[in-house]
């Protein structure tokens, strides 16, 4: 399917200039790449994403002590390849970000360098900047540095693969694996991270491009393993580099305030609940876990969610409410996020400063104190925080555009065909019904029968003298029409009822 116009909408592009494609194609890994970096190739390593991924940030390598751990994070080190000011840096910065799309990508850098030269693909030699941190046995990071290094990547695996080996328990690497992410989880839950249940679609495309399934992503231990593992590592470069005082770009998430944590509070008065005065992180979770398996959980969760401000990139750091951390940054993916590659270049001119001076030390040669060249780099992280925060944003647009799009091709088929869902959202002329593959469609409020029909926003419902239809509801609907735009329409249905010796259809 073609979305050029959406792309071009939100200011993508499915080519890149003819200047950005030529110097991708001129970028090397020579031997040279490797001197003076830490050789990381005898050390065990591996990757973990989705099956269809071909561009890989991250990969892991782990052991284990007497006194606890030591955890390496190797992150793709993009900044080598994409020099400041390069036709393929103010490229990247125009981007801001890759947009991923159901069965295909725009990438932020051209395929040369984001599936092949950058990415962590296994067996090759890989330039990358590597995070190594020892943890005590409870977790707790002693000791932490940052540096240049060369890896292998001994093992490309999948969520899949590692889920079913976290399951067995037979193979020992996974198992320290799981070790080390059961006790950053226990902690993650301690300090008070907002845990916000979530449903991601995972869409099949036929070798046409037709979607042929639509379901909830899996999400399982693996997913999360890989999560910690990042979050740690973003939350100990943020604090060592803000505790250096240099030009950076950190990941904020601000606590709520104003008129939705007003509209939060409202709704929880209704259904009998207090968020508690300190709004802290803690507080959400405690709510969170309290309403839990209740009938209004589905209503608290979506008004908790939406009270949240929305996260950016700024050059102060102010700490993150959701994952309750005081320092975070995003380190760990600079093939698809322009602040990674900011960073990345940011933490080389000061490893690169370090280096001359000592260099100057030994009479070799005499370079600039490190913070000029940090001046230097201040007003550019200002500029691509501030547009890497509104790139971010018309990237969202186009996924939800294009996923809105296949779901509603993908609903064609069941043009007439009934289905049991949950209302997802309820507005003045209608309410939306998400069914259990994640699609959702409208059942508009002159298509209810009876009329009269009144919206009551504080409890989320439409209601007439005889019926009332309220968030998180169980409705049955037939599909009506699906339309080339996205849009999705039902109307009720009342499925006959079970007689005895038979059975109605299931969708």
């Amino acid at each position: 399917m073609n979305y050029t116009e959406i792309f071009k909408k939100h200011g993508f592009s499915a080519t890149f200039p003819k200047e950005v494609t030529k110097e991708a194609q001129s970028k090397a890994i020579t031997p040279h790449d490797f001197l003076g970096r830490v050789d990381l190739t005898a050390l065990y390593t591996i990757t973990i994403d989705g099956e269809d991924s071909k561009d890989f940030d991250d990969a892991i390598s782990l052991e284990k002590h007497s006194t606890g751990y030591t955890l390496f994070v190797h992150i793709a080190d993009v900044a080598h390849f994409v020099t400041k000011n390069s036709a393929l840096d103010k490229e990247a910065l125009h981007r801001g970000t890759s947009v991923y799309f159901p069965g295909g990508v725009l990438p932020m850098l051209p395929e040369t360098l984001s599936n092949n030269l950058c990415s962590l693909v296994p067996g090759e030699k890989r330039l990358a900047l590597t995070a190594k941190m020892s943890l005590d046995l409870f977790g707790e990071v002693v000791k932490s540095e940052i540096f240049e290094s060369v890896i292998i990547n001994d093992n490309r695996m999948t969520y899949t693969q590692v889920e079913g080996l976290i399951n067995n328990k037979k193979s020992p690497f996974v198992n320290l694996l799981s070790e080390l992410h059961t006790i950053l989880y226990a902690k993650k839950i301690a300090r008070g991270a907002i845990e916000f249940s979530s449903r991601e679609s995972k869409i099949t495309l036929d070798d046409k491009g037709e979607p042929v399934d639509i379901k909830t992503y899996p999400y399982g231990q693996s997913n999360s393993m890989i999560e910690e593992f990042m979050v740690l590592t973003n939350s100990v470069v943020a604090q060592k580099f803000e505790e250096l005082g240099v030009p950076f770009v950190y990941r904020v998430h601000q606590k709520p305030s104003g008129e939705k944590l007003e509209e939060l509070k409202e709704v929880l008065n209704i259904w009998g609940h207090r968020l508690g005065r300190d709004k802290t992180p803690h507080a959400f979770q405690r709510l969170l876990k309290k309403v839990a398996g209740t009938k209004e959980e589905k209503i608290i969760s979506r008004v908790a969610l939406r009270s949240m401000q929305k996260a950016v990139y700024k050059i102060t750091p102010q700490g993150h409410f959701g994952l309750s951390l005081e320092h975070y940054c995003h380190f760990t993916s600079p093939i698809r996020r322009y602040p990674d590659l900011m960073i990345h270049r940011i933490i080389k001119s000061l490893i690169q400063s370090e280096k001359d001076s000592g260099s100057a030390k030994k009479g070799k040669s005499k370079k600039s104190h490190p913070a000029g060249k940090m001046r230097g780099l201040k007003s550019a992280a200002e500029f691509a925080a501030r547009r890497s925060s509104e790139r971010e944003k018309e990237a969202e647009l186009v996924e939800r555009d294009i996923k809105d799009i296949v779901k509603a091709k993908y609903m064609h088929r069941f043009l007439g065909e009934d289905f049991e869902g949950i209302i997802s959202g309820v507005t003045n002329f209608g309410f939306f019904v998400e069914l259990p593959s994640t699609c959702e469609g409208l059942v508009h409020v002159r298509d209810l029968p009876g009329g009269g029909w009144r919206f009551d926003e504080k409890r989320f419902s439409l209601k007439n003298r005889h019926k009332t239809y309220t968030f998180g509801d169980k409705v049955h609907i037939k599909v009506v029409r699906a339309s080339e735009n996205g849009r999705v329409d039902f109307v009720i249905h009342h499925p006959p009822a079970i007689e005895t010796g038979k059975s109605n259809k299931k969708k």
